[in-house]
């Protein structure tokens, strides 16, 4: 068996050692590779849209958005958000395997998920917030009639440390950003009830997870939590997730002790970057930096996301 010290000096071999700038505006990745983008966004700008648009991803997928909205508003100028998720998943999850989105929001990440696996594949999205359910619901429904896509299932639940009832809040701003709602304790904001499972209870022992992404707003501790056995057991392959705190935190610290090697995700203009924790000095966050990965496998990690080029941005 290779030893982990080995391995990653491995993976550190692949890293990319190309400058991390990321030039503004038109030659964002998103413009670069997609030069019709950009012409989209000047005409886009110009007559503004505050009703529900139908835009096509770079992959082929329709998904519905609202521009007005942080999230929406970003994919109806970009084409996309949060790229370098998107890219990981792209890269990460293979044909027939199942996959999940935790936090799915509309339902972009879910699309990505859901094109990688392909049709013999298994997608389930877990979304708690109702309004975010509807329209995660209206998107996969859009998919099932246009693309034939059976293999999308919305859980309309959030995922945590017990199966029980709890209590979302959404900030101020949630009008604005759909995407600040959480279950986390103490954060001031309008509060709903909503239903909680545990990744444990949804898996069960037989199941075996590709990629999992997590976006729960500080929630992410709690997930794990709740997936102690399927991760310790081997069950889960890939884990994105996002950080904000100082390396080692409580969620590095619980997916190290099952087992998974961090590395933190960054974008240049030509490909994703892959760093190791042990290259990441005493922090894994950066001003532009909070999307990392926990993987079983850092050798394939690293050969699947260090190549050149953006798969998400293919068209």
């Amino acid at each position: 068996m290779r030893s982990m010290g080995a391995g990653i000096s491995m993976v550190e071999s692949f890293t990319l050692r190309v400058s991390d700038e990321i030039p503004p505006f038109f030659v964002r990745p998103e413009y670069l590779y997609r030069p019709s983008q950009l012409g989209r966004r000047v005409w886009r700008q110009l007559n503004k849209s505050t009703s529900t648009r139908l835009v096509t991803l770079p992959w082929g997928v329709p998904l519905l958005v609202e521009p007005e909205e942080f999230i929406g508003g970003n994919i109806w100028r970009t084409g996309v958000y949060d790229l370098i998720v998107l890219e990981a998943l792209i890269r990460l999850a293979d044909p027939g395997e199942l996959a999940l989105d935790v936090g799915a929001n509309i339902g972009l990440m879910t699309s990505a998920l859901a094109y990688a696996v392909g049709p013999t594949g298994h997608v389930i999205s877990f979304e708690p917030h109702p309004d975010l359910v509807r329209r995660l619901q209206r998107n996969a429904e859009l998919w099932r009639s246009r693309l034939d896509w059976a293999h999308v299932v919305v859980d309309p639940v959030a995922l945590s440390d017990s199966e029980a009832k709890a209590s979302l809040t959404m900030p101020a701003d949630f009008a604005k950003n759909r995407g600040r709602a959480t279950l986390e304790p103490g954060c001031p904001g309008e509060g709903l009830t909503v239903s909680t499972k545990t990744l444990d209870g949804v898996l069960g022992t037989d199941q075996f997870v590709g990629v999992i992404k997590i976006d729960v707003e500080g929630h992410e501790r709690s997930v794990l939590t709740g997936a102690t056995n399927s991760l310790s057991s081997g069950q889960v392959r890939d884990i994105l997730f996002e950080e904000y705190n100082k390396y080692p935190t409580p969620v590095t610290r619980l997916l190290e002790a099952q087992g998974y090697q961090i590395f933190g995700l960054r974008k240049n203009i030509f490909a994703p970057r892959l760093t190791p924790s042990s290259k990441l000095g005493m922090s894994l966050v950066t001003e532009r930096t909070a999307n990392y990965l926990a993987t079983r496998d850092p050798l394939r990690a690293a050969r699947r996301l260090t190549s050149m080029g953006w798969q998400a941005l293919r068209g």
